[in-house]
């Protein structure tokens, strides 16, 4: 039901496909739960056959600074610590920055 849920079909769709579809389906399911759900790396990416790091490593960590939540953060800075956890702060384009552009279907 997850792979279902997931994919945004009917278990019925699912039961109609053909077997070794399902199980594809369902194997991958099986090997992405190794997958970390911050890095999105699984552990054999980093360490071999014996358990030992993989040298050298097989990613390098890079950071970019992101001005879009950089603003969601200083929003969020400026909500009472009582308020917090009950509203969301989001990104809404601002029409008047983008008049004259193509971006999002405008001119």
């Amino acid at each position: 039901m997850q792979f279902c849920n997931q994919a945004g079909i009917p278990h019925s769709e699912f039961l109609s496909w053909e077997e070794s579809d399902q199980e594809a389906a369902m194997e991958y399911e099986l090997h992405s739960g190794e997958r970390c759900p911050g890095c999105g790396t699984f552990p054999s990416d980093w360490l071999d056959e014996k358990g030992q790091h993989k040298e050298p490593q097989p990613f390098l960590a890079h950071t970019v600074n992101c001005l879009g939540c950089e603003a969601l953060a200083e929003a969020r800075d400026k909500i009472p610590d009582k308020q917090r956890s009950h509203i969301y702060v989001f990104l809404r384009v601002n029409e008047a920055a983008h008049r004259g552009y193509r971006r999002f279907g405008r001119r």
